[in-house]
């Protein structure tokens, strides 16, 4: 992965500052990311949004931490039967200013979709 240089900064000032602040506000920053990700991947991923309904959790609400124990662990025969339905866009960046559009990785390329030779 090639980051730009501006984007690199960007990202050592705001782990800067995450070392200085409290044990709550780090838990709710941490918070605030889980839901944005499960808000996202609920959205993009239809496997994970039902995987959601029967656990009885709306990502809209915003999940606790704890909460997240009542997912069944996804084990690898799901992911096999699963297929595309489990996978979606790349999560979007925190900063605006790398939210440009990142071009699709090719499948063969993917860890989780290697191809045979």
């Amino acid at each position: 992965m090639n980051i730009a240089p501006a984007a690199l900064q960007d990202l050592l000032r705001r782990l800067e500052k995450l070392e200085r602040v409290s044990a709550d506000e780090l838990a709710a920053l941490q918070q605030q990311q889980l839901n944005r990700l499960i808000e996202y991947s609920a959205i993009h991923s239809p496997q994970f949004s039902q995987r959601l309904r029967q656990a009885g959790l709306d990502a809209r609400a915003g999940l606790p931490l704890d909460s997240l124990s009542l997912l069944t662990p996804l084990t690898r025969r799901d992911i096999q039967s699963a297929g595309a339905s489990l996978y979606f866009p790349p999560f979007p960046p925190p900063t605006s200013r790398l939210r440009r559009r990142v071009p699709p990785v090719p499948a063969a390329s993917r860890w989780w979709c290697a191809v045979p030779h």
